[in-house]
């Protein structure tokens, strides 16, 4: 078979090309938050949405690529973030009330005194995530992956952890008042702090 490496080449620079213009500009951000505020499978990855304003809530972000933006202190409740790439994205001090991260990536992003009340992170990737001090009061966190998760001093009552893989994650002096199935986490003998 005869390769053609400027031609591989070329559809590299091609794709990367398109999903740069593809990606949206803040003015472009703040004219969908006055109209539709819907950004349902848009590309804002690497953006400051901070600067776009802090209110985000009841806002669609269904299968938006988020991945590397910073939504810092933004309140964004009651918004659909159900299969949202939010990998690597800074949402230290955010405000999810109310909202559904169903099936979202969220590897490696921090959250970091994160509200989170109530929350559903339902089959959610938060693998490595910086989840320390994240204020939980309510939710569902079923089959969810916090494998490698920081969740040291994190406030975790009331959520339901039932099949969600826990190896390797740190939940030491994590409270967990009114939880449900830490008994039935995966790789609980891996975790730090449930002992």
């Amino acid at each position: 078979m005869k390769r053609f490496p400027g031609l591989i080449l070329l559809g590299v620079l091609i794709a990367f090309s398109a999903s740069a213009e593809d990606r949206m500009n803040i003015d472009q951000v703040k004219e969908v938050l006055k109209s539709t505020r819907d950004f349902s499978g848009r590309n804002l990855s690497d953006m400051d949405l901070s600067s776009a304003g802090s209110d985000f809530r009841k806002t669609n972000f269904r299968g938006a690529n988020l991945s590397g933006a910073n939504l810092s202190g933004i309140h964004m409740g009651e918004s659909d973030l159900r299969g949202a790439d939010l990998s690597g994205a800074n949402l230290e001090k955010i405000k999810l009330d109310e909202s559904d991260l169903r099936g979202a990536n969220l590897k490696g992003a921090n959250l970091h005194s994160a509200h989170l009340c109530p929350i559903n992170f339902t089959d959610a990737n938060l693998q490595g995530a910086d989840l320390r001090k994240v204020k939980v009061y309510d939710g569902d966190a079923s089959n969810a992956d916090l494998s490698g998760a920081d969740l040291r001093g994190a406030i975790l009552q009331n959520l339901k952890l039932e099949g969600a893989d826990v190896g390797g994650a740190d939940f030491t002096g994590t409270d967990f008042t009114g939880s449900t199935s830490l008994e039935k986490t995966r790789n609980r003998d891996r975790a730090r702090g449930l002992e």
